[in-house]
């Protein structure tokens, strides 16, 4: 036996269209990867540090990412003001710091974890030169 029913019919309105692709949004990455756009290859969006820490809810809320990827440090932002305002926005995906090399990782975590312990947190450490040129 076939049931042909929508279940969803009495919903007002669709998902929005982050939550649908998994969209990632990539948060203060465009200084120190210049030459890399994965917005081809993935459902990205990336914008600046002042731009996210800036959004409003609303904004957010329909933008709604699956991923946040930021540097450790942006400017004069450092991950405990992204963790805090990915906290503000009860964001529930997964909050990533991309590294190149970091000493200790845990203790980025735990110092995450005491000022926004909502949030999905971890340090990810990449090891391609291409994403993070080192200084000359």
């Amino acid at each position: 036996m076939i049931i042909n029913h929508d279940f969803g019919a009495g919903r007002s309105k669709s998902p929005p269209l982050g939550a649908q692709l998994g969209l990632v949004l990539f948060v203060g990455l465009e200084k120190d990867s210049p030459d890399i756009d994965l917005s081809k290859h993935l459902h990205a969006l990336s914008v600046s540090s002042r731009t996210f820490m800036s959004l409003e809810r609303a904004t957010f809320d329909c933008l709604a990412p699956r991923l946040v990827m930021t540097p450790l440090l942006s400017g004069n932002l450092d991950v405990l003001d992204f963790a805090q305002k990915l906290q503000t926005l009860d964001f529930n995906g997964r909050y990533r710091a991309v590294v190149r090399k970091l000493p200790d990782a845990t203790m980025i975590s735990r110092e995450v974890e005491n000022v926004a312990p909502e949030v999905d947190f971890a340090v990810t450490e990449i090891y391609c030169d291409a994403a993070f040129p080192t200084p000359s």
